[in-house]
C-alpha cells in the first residue's frame, strides 16, 4: 500500500505503552545516521521513548560483570586445591608396587595400580560435578539477587513516575482551575461572507486587532485568497464558492477561538507531543495544553493554501488554454475534496468548541450567527463544472491542437463563450492570440507569461533574440495594443515603472541574470547581449512575490518585483540572497565580520587577500549571518564591485564545485579547465578600490570529497595570490588556511543572545509575547541555537508543540550534555535532538513529504522538480503538494531560496535531511524515498531533453545553457541517482512500517537508501540520450562526468545491456560514453564503445540502414578515430553520415552541420585532402545560422573553424570578417575570458596583418609596420586572455604565431622569435603527428616563421636547424620533393647556409630547390626561375659572378615571360643580374638592366617594399653611371635612391649609408667634396643623436664620413675616424662581421696612404685571417685580402712575401671568376709591380699585358683600371727595355 500525502489514519491509534526493560530506558538506540548524526527513534514505533544521542555506558554495569567474573573464578580455585590431596595415595601405591621382583606379584600390583586409577577418575569426576553444582547455584544466587535489585528499582520508578503523574495531574488540574473562563466573541466577518473582495479585506482589516495569532495569520491568507478570486479571468464562480466557505471558516475561528485554545487535544495530537519530548504516558491537559486553536488554525491554512494553488492557474489570461487542456476530473475531485475537508473542519471545531468550558456562556444571538457560518460551509455553493464542457467542445473540434489552429470558428460558440466568460475580462480578439500563440512552434511559445508570448509574437515574430533597443520600443508600449481587456491600463502600470534609464537598467540586470549573464567588467556592455525569448521566459516565467502569486497586477506585479531585486548599488555581479523573513539581527557579530573583510589596502596586512572564516557546527546560522554581513557591506557601498555567492550544499565533485561557481559568475562552461576564467573574471570585475565579495557556503561539502577539495583549495589559493580585490566569506564546519597570501579572520559563531533567541521565538510564534517571559522559556529551552528554537516555535505556532512540551523537548535533547560544559558537537547533538523530536510530532502526511522532499538535491530545486518529488504533477495534484508544501515552510523544516533573477528553489537545511534520511525511512516506509527519486529523476531527465531540444534551436543556445547551468545541482543529483548499481529493495508484500508500526532494520534502511532507480526509468534515461542531448552536454562541458553514469548504465545487473529490446537504448548509452571518452582523450577506449553504438543501431535498424541513427553512430566512431590521427578513417565514416543526414534531414539540419564540420576538419587534417574542407566549412556554417542563429554556441564554433580554413588560405579579408563576427557573438555569448574570444581577437588582428602584409597599402602616410602596429592592441589583448585562461592549444599557438608576424612586419624580431618559438613548442605539445608521422601544416608554419625570424636577426645557424626540420616534415607531408612548397623551404634553407658562409652546403640545396621546382610545377615556373635566382645568387656570394650570370639571364628571361616586363618581380631580377655585372666591372652592361628595372619600379610605387626596390635600382643605376664617369647623372638617381632609403630604412641602416657614399663620390667626381662631407656629417650627426656614439650604425656613419676625408687627401682627419668605427665595431659585432672587416681595410688603407706601411701591415693580415675564417680559405673575398697584402708588403720591401700573397690572389681569382674576370687582372697587375720591383721586368711585362688585355677588353679603354693598368705596363717594358 501506498502512502501518499494524504494517509493520515494511522495516527489516530492510540501508542503502546513503554516497554519496561531498563536496557531501553532512555532511548538507548546506538545506530547513527548519516554524516554522524545521533540515532533518531521513530515516530511512530514506540512514542514515549524520544530520539535520543547514544548514552555513554554507566559504570555500574561494570562493576557487575566484575562481581560475575569474580564469581565464575572461585569454583576454579576450589577444585585445583583438592587436586593434590587425591593424587597423593596414587604416589605411594606405586612405588610399593615398583619393588617387587617376581612376575605374578608384579602383575598384581598392576592391575592394583588399574584399579586404584578407577577409582581416583571417579573421585575427579565427583568431585567436578559437585564445583560445577556449586557455581550453578552461585550464577543463579546472584541472577537472583540481580533480578531483585531490577525488580525492587523498576517499581521505585513505577512509583515515582505515577508520582511525578500524579503530581502532574494535580498541578494541570489546579492549573485548570485557575484559568479564566474562555469567551466567545461575535466576528463582523459573518456579515461578509457573502460579500465582494472588497468587503472582505476592508473587514478583516478592522478584526486584524481582535484577532488573536494564529488566526491574524489565517486572515491574511485568506484575503489573498479572496484578491485571487476578484482579480481571475475564468472560473469566477467556483473560486467565488471556495472563498466563501474560507471566510466562514475564517469567521467561527475568529469566534471561537478562546474556546478552541481552552479544548482539549485529540488523543492523537496529545500522544504525538508526547512522543516527542521524551514523556512517557500522556498527562491529560500536558502536553499541547492549550494549542487546540493553533492546530486547528494550522489545518485551516493549510486548506487555504489548497485553494489558493486551485487558483492560481486562473488569475492570468492563459487560463484559457488551462481550461481547454486540463484534467477536468481531477480539477473536479479536488474542489470536492477542499469543500470536503474544511466542513470536516468546522465540524471538529464546533465540536471541540462545544466541549470546552466557556461554551455554556455563548449566547444564543453568537450561535445563531455561527449556524449561518456553518449553513455556508455545507450548503453552499457547488461546483460548476465548466471544464468538462469546454473540453467537449475542444473534442468536437477535432482536438486543442485543431482548435489553436483555427480559434476563430471555435470561439463563436455559445457554450464556450458561456463556459470560458468571454466578454467579462477576456475578449474574443484575446481569446483568439492566446490560442494563436500556443499553437505558435516559434520563440514565443518558450513564454509562459501571455501577454509575453502575444507580445514577442506580434512585434518579432521568428527571432529568437533581439537587441535592447528593439526590445524597448516594442515594450511596454507594445502592450497596449494587444487585443484584450486591462491591456491599457496595464501598459500604463509598466510604462510608469520603466520610465527613467535607471529602471529599464535594472529591468536588464534581472532578465541577463536569468540568463546568468552578469555585468562582469571585461563582458563587454550588457546592452550587447541583447535579449532573448529564453531568458524572458526565465526571468518571467513564474511569479516572484506572494503578491505577483495572488494574482495582483499580474504582469505588473512581477516587473515590480523583478525591478526592486535588481536596484542594487553595484556596478559588478549582484548574487546575494535576501535575509529571511524571520531574521534577528546579529549587530555586534555582523559588524566584526564586515569590519574584517573591509581592511584597508597595503595595511597591517600587507596587501594581502583579505578572506573571513564563519566556524560553527550546523544549525547555528553561518548562512544568514554570512548575508547578514554581505548586506552590510552592500548597504554601506563597501563592496562596488559585486556580490558572488555560491552554495555548495551537496557537492560532490569538482566538476560540480566549478560549475556552480562559474553559473554564479555568469560564465559558460566548457571542457577546458574552469579555474583560470573563473580568476581572471574576478580579476576583471574588482581592484583595490572596487572590491568584490566572494561568499562560499556550505564549503564542507565539497572539503569531504578529495577530487573536489583539491580542485576548490587550488581555486582559492589562485583567487589569493591573483585577486588582491577580492574579499572571501567562507561557512564551515572547521577553520581554514589560505596560504600566505591571505589574512584569514576565524570567527566563531555561537548561540544567539538569550533576548535575540526569544526575539526569533517571537517572530516565529508572535502569541508568545502575550505571556511575559515565555519567549525565553522557549529560547532557553532551544538552548538559544537558531535552528532549533525555529523549529519548535513553528511547531508550537501550528499547535503540535506547546511550551511545556518545548521544554521537555529542550531538556530531553540536552541531557547527555546536563554534566558538562557544552562544545560545537555538543550544540549540534542538541540540534538534533530537537529535531528529531519535532519530526515526531509531525503528523503522517507531513512526515512522508518532509521524506520524499529529502529526495531533492541539497542545495536546492526548482518549482517542477519540488512537485515531482511530491508527485505532484498536473495542477489539480499540485494543489495538496503546495499545501503541504506550505505547512513545512512554515514549520521551518523546508524553506525557499532564491537569488537575484533566478528562479525560487525548495531547500532543506542539512541537518533537517540528515535526521529524515536517518530516521523517518526506516520508521515510515522504505519506498517513499526511492520512489520520490524515481519522480525527480525522470523529472530531471525531463527537462533535459527539453534543454536539448532546445539548445537545437534558433532560440536556445547560451539562454539554454545559463539555464541548464543554473540546474547545475539538479543535474549533479541526476548523475549520482543514475550511477548507482545497487539492486533494488524488495518489501516482499508486507505492509511498510507505517503501517505495521515496526522499524526497518539498519541494514534493510542502508540498502534501501542506495538502491538504483527502477529499469523504466534507467530505459528512459538511456532514451533521452540522443543527439540534442549529447550537444547539449557538449556544450555544458559535462560529456566527462558522463563515464561514470554510463558505466553505471552498462552494469550488466542494471537489466539494460542484458534485455535485447534496448538495443537503441543501449546504443545511446554506447554513444555517449565514446563522447565522454573522447571528451577526456581516451581515444581507444571510445572507439570501442562507438563500435558497439554502431553495431547495435544496425541491428536495430536493419530495414532502414540509412537511419540518422547510423549516421550519429558513425561521427561518434568518427570522434575516436580523429583523436588518433587516423583521419581516413573519419573522413570514410563521416562521409556516410552527411550522406545519411542530408537524405533524412535535409541541408538545415543541426546534426548535418555537425557532420559536415567534422567532415571538414578531417578533411582538413587531410594535406592532400585540405583544399576541400573550405566548401564542407561553409555548408557547416550556414546550416547553423538557419538552424540555430548567428550567436549560438555552435555556430560561433562553425564561424571560427571556417575562418581558420579561409585565412590558412590565404584569404584574409574573408576571414577577417568571419573573425569579427565571431569576436561580437563570443563577446555577448561567451565574454571576455574564454577561449573562443580569444581565438576570434587573435583571428582577426592577423588577418589584418595579412591583408596588409600582401597589399602594402599606404594610408594617410603609413606604411606597413604602422599598420601592423595599429593591430598589436587587439593581439595583445587576445594574448591577455590566452594567459589568463592558461591556454596551452593549437589555437593558442596560432595566435601566439600570428603575435609572431605582427612583431615581424613592425621589425621587432627579437620579440617576433619569443613569439613564434612559443608557437612551435605548443604545436609539439597539442598537434602531434599523425599516423603516418607526418607533421601538421601549422607546425610546419610555426617553424619556417621562426626560420626567417631567426635569419632577420642574424642569426642564421639556428635558423638553419629550425628550416632542415621543416623541410623535412614538409617531404613527409607531401610525399616527393618535387613540389613547390618543398622548393620554396629548400631556398630558405639555402639562404641560411649561405648566410653562415657554408656554401659547400647551400649550393647543393639551390641545385635541389632548383630541380623540385622544375620538377614539380615545370621548367618556366615562377618557382623555378625564383630557384634559379637563389642558385645564382650563391655564385654571386662566392664571388663567382661569371657563373652566376647565365643563371641570372635565364631567371630573367623566365619571368619575363611568367610575369611580364612590367611586373616587379622582372624588375628585381633585372636588379640582380645589374648587380652581377657590375661585380664584374661592367658597368655599361649593367646600366640598361638598372634603368630599365629602376623605371618599372618607379612607375608601380605605392608599396614600401616597391620603393626600396626602386631604391635599390636607383643606386645601382648610379654606381654604373658613377663608374662610366656620368657623375652628373648619376647624382640625381643617387639623390633619389637616398630619399628613399631615408624615409624606409632610416638613416642608420646600412644601405642608406652605402647610397649615402655613392652620392658622395658622385660629387667628390665633380669636385664639390663639400657638400659630399656635409651629407655625411649630417647623417653621423643623427646617428649619434638618435642611436648613441657606440651604435654599430653610428661606426658606419663614421667610417663613411673618413672615407670622404680620406677621398679629399684628409688623411690626418681620416684616421682617428677610421680607428674609432673599427673599435665600435669590434666590440659591438665582433672581429669576424662583414662592417668590422671593411673597417679595418678602410684603415689599414688610409694608414698606407700616409706611407705608414708598417702599421697598416697587421691590419691587413688580421683582414685576410678574419675573411678566411668567414668566407673560406677559396673565396674571392680571401683574393682581394691577400692583394691588399701583397701592395702593403710590397711597399714595406719585403718583396718575397709579397709575391707569394700576390700569386695566391691570381690564383684564387683565376679559380673562383676565371681568367678573364676584371678582378683577376687586378690582383695580376699587383703581381706585375711586384715581380717589377725585384728586377724581372720582362715577368712583370708578360702578366701586365695579360691584365692589360682583360681590362681593355671588359672595361674598356677609359676605365681607371685599364689607364693605370698601361702606365704599369709601359713602365715595365722601359724597364726590360733598359735591361
Amino acid at each position: 500500500m501506498g502512502c501518499g500525502a494524504s494517509q493520515a489514519a494511522p495516527r489516530a491509534a492510540e501508542p503502546k505503552a513503554p516497554e519496561k526493560d531498563p536496557a531501553m530506558t532512555g532511548g538507548s538506540m546506538s545506530s547513527s545516521g548519516p554524516g554522524g548524526a545521533p540515532p533518531l527513534s521513530p515516530p511512530l514505533a514506540k512514542p514515549s521513548t524520544p530520539p535520543k544521542p547514544p548514552a555513554a555506558p554507566t559504570s555500574a554495569p561494570s562493576r557487575k560483570a566484575t562481581d560475575v567474573a569474580s564469581s565464575k573464578e572461585s569454583p576454579k580455585e576450589s577444585t585445583s586445591a583438592s587436586s593434590p590431596a587425591l593424587n597423593a595415595p596414587s604416589k605411594s601405591a606405586s612405588v610399593a608396587s615398583s619393588r617387587a621382583s617376581s612376575t605374578r606379584r608384579e602383575q598384581e600390583a598392576a592391575a592394583a595400580a588399574t584399579a586404584m586409577d578407577d577409582v581416583q577418575a571417579a573421585q575427579d569426576s565427583q568431585a567436578a560435578k559437585d564445583a560445577e553444582d556449586a557455581r550453578a547455584a552461585r550464577l543463579a544466587q546472584l541472577a537472583a539477587e540481580a533480578q531483585a535489585a531490577r525488580d525492587e528499582a523498576t517499581a521505585a520508578a513505577e512509583a515515582q513516575a505515577a508520582a511525578a503523574a500524579a503530581a502532574a495531574a494535580a498541578e494541570a488540574a489546579a492549573a485548570e482551575a485557575a484559568r479564566p473562563i474562555p469567551v466567545a466573541r461575535d466576528s463582523p466577518l459573518i456579515d461578509a461572507i457573502r460579500g465582494e473582495a472588497f468587503d472582505i479585506r476592508d473587514k478583516v482589516k478592522d478584526s486584524l486587532p481582535s484577532m488573536p495569532f494564529p488566526v491574524s495569520a489565517a486572515a491574511r491568507e485568506v484575503v489573498t485568497l479572496a484578491n485571487q478570486s476578484a482579480n481571475c479571468f475564468a472560473n469566477a464562480d467556483n473560486l467565488s464558492a471556495l472563498r466563501q466557505r474560507a471566510v466562514a471558516g475564517l469567521a467561527l475561528l475568529h469566534m471561537y477561538g478562546d474556546l478552541l485554545r481552552d479544548a482539549p487535544q485529540s488523543p492523537a495530537a496529545v500522544a504525538a507531543a508526547a512522543a516527542a519530548t521524551g514523556g512517557g504516558t500522556a498527562v491529560p491537559g500536558g502536553s499541547a495544553a492549550g494549542m487546540g486553536l493553533h492546530a486547528a488554525t494550522s489545518t485551516f491554512r493549510d486548506l487555504v493554501a489548497a485553494m489558493s494553488a486551485f487558483a492560481r492557474p486562473y488569475c492570468g489570461r492563459g487560463c484559457v488554454v488551462h481550461m481547454l487542456a486540463a484534467d477536468a476530473a481531477a480539477e473536479k475531485a479536488a474542489f470536492a475534496r477542499l469543500v470536503s475537508e474544511l466542513t470536516t473542519l468546522a465540524d471538529d471545531l464546533m465540536n471541540r468548541a462545544r466541549n470546552s468550558r466557556g461554551w455554556s456562556g455563548v449566547p444564543q444571538s453568537l450561535s445563531g450567527r455561527a449556524d449561518d457560518a456553518l449553513l455556508v460551509l455545507r450548503l453552499g455553493p457547488s461546483y460548476t463544472d465548466h471544464l468538462t464542457k469546454l473540453q467537449g467542445a475542444v473534442k468536437s473540434g477535432g482536438g486543442l491542437d485543431a482548435v489553436c489552429g483555427s480559434p476563430e470558428a471555435f470561439l463563436d460558440s455559445a457554450l464556450v463563450i458561456q463556459e470560458l466568460s468571454l466578454g467579462s475580462k477576456i475578449s474574443k480578439d484575446l481569446a483568439v492570440s492566446l490560442l494563436t500563440a500556443h499553437a505558435d512552434r516559434g520563440p514565443a511559445r518558450l513564454l509562459q507569461q501571455p501577454e509575453l508570448r502575444i507580445l514577442w509574437r506580434t512585434s518579432f515574430g521568428s527571432e529568437a533574440d533581439v537587441p535592447w533597443s528593439v526590445w524597448w520600443e516594442a515594450f511596454p508600449a507594445g502592450i497596449a495594443k494587444l487585443p484584450g481587456f486591462g491591456m491599457g491600463p496595464l501598459a500604463q502600470k509598466l510604462g510608469a515603472m520603466l520610465a527613467d534609464d535607471f529602471s529599464k537598467a535594472a529591468f536588464q540586470r534581472h532578465v541577463l541574470a536569468a540568463s546568468n549573464v552578469t555585468p562582469v567588467a571585461g563582458r563587454g556592455l550588457e546592452s550587447e547581449a541583447g535579449i532573448s525569448a529564453y531568458a524572458l521566459a526565465a526571468a518571467f516565467g513564474a511569479p516572484l512575490t506572494d503578491a505577483a502569486a495572488a494574482g495582483f497586477d499580474d504582469l505588473a506585479g512581477e516587473v515590480a518585483a523583478a525591478l526592486a531585486s535588481a536596484a542594487v548599488p553595484i556596478d559588478g555581479p549582484y548574487q546575494l540572497p535576501p535575509l529571511p523573513s524571520l531574521h534577528v539581527p546579529r549587530e555586534e557579530l555582523a559588524e566584526k565580520v564586515a569590519a574584517a573583510l573591509q581592511g584597508g589596502e597595503g595595511g597591517a596586512d600587507g596587501g594581502k587577500c583579505r578572506a573571513v572564516c564563519l566556524v560553527a557546527p550546523p544549525g547555528l546560522g553561518k548562512s544568514t549571518l554570512a548575508v547578514e554581513a554581505a548586506w552590510r557591506l552592500v548597504r554601506a557601498g563597501g563592496i562596488r564591485g559585486g556580490v558572488v555567492w555560491v552554495d555548495l550544499a551537496g557537492a560532490r565533485t569538482w566538476n560540480d564545485v566549478e560549475a556552480r561557481i562559474m553559473i554564479a559568475l555568469g560564465l559558460i562552461k566548457d571542457n577546458a579547465d574552469g579555474r583560470p576564467r573563473i580568476v581572471s573574471t574576478l580579476r576583471a570585475c574588482c581592484s583595490g578600490s572596487r572590491p568584490l565579495l566572494l561568499v562560499v557556503d556550505t564549503i564542507d561539502n565539497a572539503l569531504r570529497q578529495p577530487g573536489a577539495a583539491d580542485g576548490l583549495w587550488g581555486l582559492l589559493g589562485q583567487v589569493v595570490e591573483g585577486c588582491p580585490g577580492v574579499r572571501l566569506l567562507l561557512a564551515s564546519a572547521a577553520p581554514v588556511s589560505l596560504g600566505d597570501g591571505a589574512q584569514v579572520t576565524t570567527v566563531e559563531v555561537p548561540p544567539l543572545a538569550p533576548t535575540a533567541a526569544a526575539k526569533l521565538a517571537c517572530l516565529v510564534c508572535p502569541d508568545l509575547e502575550t505571556s511575559p517571559g515565555e519567549g525565553s522559556r522557549v529560547a532557553l529551552a532551544g538552548r538559544c541555537l537558531p535552528l532549533a528554537v525555529r523549529l519548535m516555535c513553528g511547531l508550537r505556532a501550528e499547535g503540535r508543540l506547546s511550551t511545556k512540551d518545548i521544554e521537555a523537548l529542550g531538556t530531553n535533547a540536552a541531557r547527555p550534555h546536563a554534566s558538562s560544559p557544552l562544545s560545537s558537537a555538543g550544540f549540534a547533538e542538541i540540534t538534533v535532538g530537537v529535531i528529531a523530536g519535532c519530526l515526531t510530532a509531525l503528523p503522517t502526511a507531513h512526515q512522508v513529504a518532509l521524506l520524499q522532499l529529502s529526495a531533492l538535491p541539497p542545495a536546492g530545486a526548482g518549482p517542477e522538480t519540488t512537485m515531482a518529488a511530491l508527485n505532484a504533477y498536473s495542477p489539480a495534484t499540485a494543489v495538496g503538494g503546495r499545501a503541504v508544501l506550505a505547512a513545512l515552510q512554515r514549520q521551518g523544516l523546508a524553506g525557499t531560496s532564491a537569488l537575484p533573477g533566478r528562479r525560487t528553489q525548495t531547500v532543506m537545511h542539512s541537518l533537517v535531511r540528515a535526521v529524515v534520511v536517518s530516521a523517518l525511512a526506516p520508521a515510515l516506509d522504505l519506498t517513499v524515498r526511492p520512489q520520490a527519486e524515481d519522480r525527480v529523476a525522470t523529472a530531471l531527465l525531463a527537462a533535459m531533453a527539453t534543454w536539448g531540444r532546445t539548445y537545437g534551436s534558433r532560440e536556445g543556445g547560451s539562454s539554454v545553457l545559463a539555464a541548464a547551468r543554473a540546474a547545475q545541482p539538479e543535474m549533479a543529483e541526476l548523475l549520482a541517482l543514475l550511477t548507482r548499481v545497487n539492486p533494488r529493495v524488495s518489501t516482499n508484500g508486507g505492509p511498510p512500517p507505517i503501517l505495521s508500526g515496526e522499524v526497518a532494520s539498519a541494514e534493510l534502511a542502508a540498502a534501501a537508501a542506495g538502491q538504483r532507480l527502477p529499469l523504466e526509468t534507467i530505459v528512459t534515461a538511456a532514451k533521452g540520450f540522443n543527439g540534442d542531448v549529447a550537444e547539449l552536454l557538449h556544450g555544458l562541458g559535462a560529456l566527462p562526468a558522463m563515464e561514470a553514469v554510463c558505466e553505471a548504465l552498462s552494469a550488466p545487473a542494471v537489466g539494460l545491456v542484458a534485455n535485447r529490446a534496448y538495443k537503441v537504448e543501449m546504443a545511446n548509452v554506447y554513444r555517449v560514453h565514446a563522447l565522454a571518452l573522447t571528451a577526456q582523450g581516451k581515444f581507444e577506449e571510445a572507439q570501442a564503445h562507438g563500435n558497439m553504438c554502431i553495431h547495435l543501431r544496425s541491428e536495430a535498424a536493419r530495414k532502414n540502414p540509412n537511419s540518422p541513427a547510423i549516421a550519429s553512430a558513425n561521427m561518434c566512431l568518427a570522434a575516436s578515430y580523429a583523436g588518433m590521427r587516423l583521419f581516413a578513417d573519419a573522413e570514410e565514416l563521416l562521409r556516410q553520415a552527411v550522406d545519411i543526414c542530408l537524405a533524412a534531414m535535409g541541408e538545415s539540419s543541426s546534426h548535418t552541420a555537425w557532420a559536415l564540420g567534422a567532415l571538414a576538419a578531417s578533411l582538413e587534417a587531410q594535406p592532400t585532402k585540405a583544399y576541400e574542407a573550405e566548401g564542407f566549412y561553409r555548408r557547416a556554417l550556414e546550416a547553423r545560422r538557419t538552424v540555430q542563429g548567428h550567436h549560438h554556441p555552435r555556430t560561433i564554433e562553425a564561424t571560427l573553424a571556417l575562418a581558420s580554413c579561409v585565412r590558412a588560405a590565404g584569404k584574409y579579408e574573408e576571414a577577417k570578417k568571419l573573425y569579427d563576427t565571431a569576436t561580437v557573438a563570443a563577446l555577448r555569448v561567451f565574454g571576455e575570458f574564454h577561449a573562443a574570444t580569444a581565438i576570434a581577437l587573435s583571428g582577426a588582428a592577423t588577418c589584418t596583418d595579412g591583408v596588409v602584409a600582401a597589399a602594402a597599402a599606404e594610408a594617410a602616410g603609413g606604411d606597413v609596420a604602422a599598420a601592423a602596429k595599429a593591430q598589436e592592441a587587439q593581439h595583445d589583448r587576445a594574448a591577455a586572455v590566452m594567459a589568463a585562461l592558461a591556454m596551452e592549444t593549437a589555437d593558442a599557438a596560432s595566435a601566439a604565431y600570428g603575435r609572431g608576424r605582427n612583431y615581424t612586419l613592425q621589425g621587432r624580431h627579437k620579440e617576433a622569435e619569443v613569439q613564434y618559438r612559443r608557437a612551435v613548442d605548443l604545436c609539439g605539445k597539442t598537434l602531434p603527428r599523425d599516423a603516418q608521422g607526418r607533421e601538421q601544416a601549422a607546425t610546419i608554419a610555426a617553424l619556417l616563421a621562426l626560420g626567417g625570424c631567426l635569419m632577420e636577426m642574424g642569426k642564421a645557424a639556428e635558423a638553419q636547424v629550425v628550416l632542415e626540420r621543416a623541410l623535412n616534415a614538409k617531404v613527409r607531408v607531401l610525399g616527393t620533393q618535387a613540389h613547390p612548397e618543398a622548393a620554396a623551404i629548400a631556398r630558405l634553407l639555402a639562404a641560411a647556409a649561405m648566410a653562415t658562409h657554408r656554401y659547400a652546403i647551400a649550393e647543393p640545396l639551390c641545385r635541389q630547390a632548383l630541380a623540385m621546382a622544375q620538377h614539380g610545377v615545370g621548367m618556366e615556373s615562377k618557382e623555378a626561375a625564383a630557384a634559379m635566382s637563389e642558385y645564382a645568387r650563391c655564385m654571386v656570394l662566392q664571388g663567382r659572378h661569371p657563373a652566376a650570370e647565365p643563371l641570372l639571364r635565364q631567371a630573367l628571361e623566365l619571368r619575363t615571360k611568367s610575369d611580364g616586363e612590367a611586373a616587379a618581380a622582372t624588375a628585381a631580377a633585372r636588379v640582380a643580374l645589374g648587380d652581377c655585372l657590375a661585380a664584374q666591372q661592367d658597368a655599361a652592361g649593367a646600366e640598361p638592366h638598372y634603368r630599365k628595372a629602376y623605371e618599372v619600379l618607379t612607375a608601380a610605387g605605392g608599396t614600401r617594399e616597391a620603393a626600396l626596390e626602386a631604391a635599390a635600382a636607383a643606386h645601382g643605376l648610379g654606381l654604373a653611371l658613377l663608374t662610366q664617369s656620368k657623375a652628373a647623372e648619376a647624382e640625381g638617381v643617387l639623390k633619389e635612391a637616398l630619399s628613399a632609403r631615408r624615409k624606409h630604412l632610416g638613416p642608420e641602416h646600412k644601405d642608406t649609408g652605402s647610397t649615402l657614399s655613392a652620392l658622395a663620390a658622385a660629387l667628390g667626381d665633380r669636385g664639390r667634396y663639400s657638400e659630399a662631407e656635409a651629407l655625411f656629417r649630417a647623417d653621423l650627426e643623427a646617428a649619434e643623436k638618435t642611436l648613441g656614439p657606440r651604435h654599430p650604425n653610428t661606426a658606419t656613419a663614421m667610417s663613411a664620413l673618413a672615407g670622404c676625408l680620406q677621398a679629399q687627401g684628409r688623411l690626418p682627419e681620416a684616421e682617428p675616424l677610421f680607428m674609432t668605427s673599427r673599435n665600435i665595431c669590434t666590440t659591438q659585432l665582433g672581429p669576424n662581421h662583414p662592417n668590422t672587416l671593411t673597417v679595418t681595410a678602410n684603415l689599414a688603407a688610409c694608414l698606407a696612404a700616409q706611407g705608414r706601411h708598417a702599421e697598416a701591415q697587421p691590419l691587413y693580415e688580421a683582414e685576410l685571417e678574419a675573411t678566411k675564417r668567414v668566407q673560406g680559405e677559396n673565396h674571392p673575398d680571401v683574393a682581394t685580402s691577400l692583394n691588399h697584402l701583397a701592395t702593403c708588403l710590397q711597399a714595406l720591401g719585403q718583396l718575397d712575401d709579397a709575391e707569394r700573397a700576390a700569386r695566391q690572389a691570381v690564383s684564387l681569382f683565376l679559380t673562383a671568376l676565371g681568367d678573364g674576370h676584371p678582378n683577376s687582372a687586378l690582383a695580376t697587375n699587383t703581381l706585375g709591380l711586384v715581380l717589377l720591383a725585384q728586377g724581372k721586368a720582362s715577368e712583370a711585362v708578360t702578366l701586365l699585358e695579360t691584365a692589360m688585355t682583360i681590362c681593355d677588353t671588359r672595361l674598356g679603354p677609359q676605365h681607371a683600371w685599364t689607364i693605370a693598368t698601361k702606365k704599369n705596363l709601359e713602365a715595365a717594358k722601359a724597364a726590360a727595355g733598359a735591361k
